[in-house]
């Protein structure tokens, strides 16, 4: 039978959690206390005092942990360590067990346990330990049920994900490019700060899928003469020349991009380089490229539009094609 701990509750909750475990629990015994959750504070110390809290009110001998990889590595590996493993062994003198749940659907379970061979109890619910969850005086509506059924603890033990638990040591091993944990933590220890394989110039050529009339036209010197280069189906031309070396943001960019990694999804740097970006040279540099742009299209505009009517007036390329000031406008607004 469970019983009530609270419901739709946003406050006191760790104190009403621990008037319950003192009136159904015998404090001359010794317990073991078992925590699992999705989350937990991003004040590490807040689950400290709580477990400091409860071994003032009975006598602990472990503690366990049982929580989602993907908090894990939001936290830290060394700052659970340092403020959580450690801290709970040197300054309360307990075992410390920390069960990473490593799997690529979400660890959901929040629980906690005080068990031991007379009896326990199993508090069971929707509060994640973390500020919002439990800790904050303003945090979010929560219940929480009990049961002092040994059966029903034993059973929550025993349906637990142990084939996916890591230990903190052997979760911090390199993983493959395809663990969804992996990429997680890829995301929370850097940025992606650009996508461009190519140059500004580059970036803004225009280009132009061909008809079947343009593709005979490969070979000719026809389109080269309109300033096009060819593919084996398709145009490109540069109509603007931005002088990049004149800018400082290219050697700021050149920086960051010597201390990061180039993937697929754009080039990746260490969290620890953002605070070192100066924001203003990039709002400069977009401004200085506004102007310039700007300024080419009203420079090009004509020829612009003289080159693509013959484009589709000999039928190279589709009625249907954008103009190249329409294309430019938009690769301008994508940035």
């Amino acid at each position: 039978m469970s019983h009530k701990v609270f419901f739709n509750s946003k406050k006191n909750k760790n104190e009403d959690i621990i008037n319950i475990l003192i009136t159904n629990l015998n404090r001359r015994y010794k317990y073991e206390l078992h925590i699992a959750s999705c989350y937990l504070s991003n004040d590490l110390e807040q689950v400290f005092k709580f477990i400091l809290n409860l071994n003032q009110h009975f006598k602990l001998d472990r503690v366990i942990f049982y929580i989602d990889a993907r908090q894990v590595v939001k936290s830290g590996i060394e700052n659970i360590n340092k403020y959580l493993v450690k801290k709970i062994n040197e300054k309360l003198s307990l075992d410390v067990a920390f069960n990473v749940v490593d799997d690529n659907v979400l660890f959901h379970t929040k629980a906690l346990i005080l068990k031991n061979e007379h009896q326990g109890i199993l508090l069971i619910g929707s509060s994640n330990f973390s500020d919002l969850g439990l800790f904050s005086q303003q945090g979010n509506y929560e219940s929480l049920i009990f049961t002092t059924e040994n059966d029903d603890i034993d059973d929550f033990l025993s349906t637990l994900p142990r084939n996916k638990f890591r230990t903190l040591e052997h979760f911090s091993e390199f993983k493959s490019a395809d663990n969804l944990t992996f990429q997680y933590a890829i995301l929370q220890q850097g940025r992606f700060v650009h996508k461009w394989q190519q140059t500004i110039n580059q970036y803004f050529a225009v280009k132009y899928d061909l008809t079947e009339d343009g593709r005979v036209q490969i070979s000719s010197n026809e389109l080269k003469e309109l300033g096009f280069d060819t593919d084996v189906a398709s145009i490109s031309r540069q109509f603007f020349k931005f002088d990049e070396g004149s800018h400082e943001i290219n050697n700021e960019y050149n920086r960051l991009r010597s201390k990061g990694i180039e993937t697929y999804l754009g080039h990746w740097i260490p969290i620890s380089l953002i605070p070192k970006i100066d924001n203003k040279k990039f709002e400069y540099f977009l401004c200085d490229l506004e102007s310039l742009f700007h300024n080419q299209i009203i420079h090009h505009r004509e020829e612009m539009d003289k080159v693509f009517h013959t484009l589709l007036y000999k039928n190279f390329i589709s009625h249907y094609s954008q103009p190249p000031e329409e294309i430019l406008l938009d690769k301008f607004a994508k940035l």
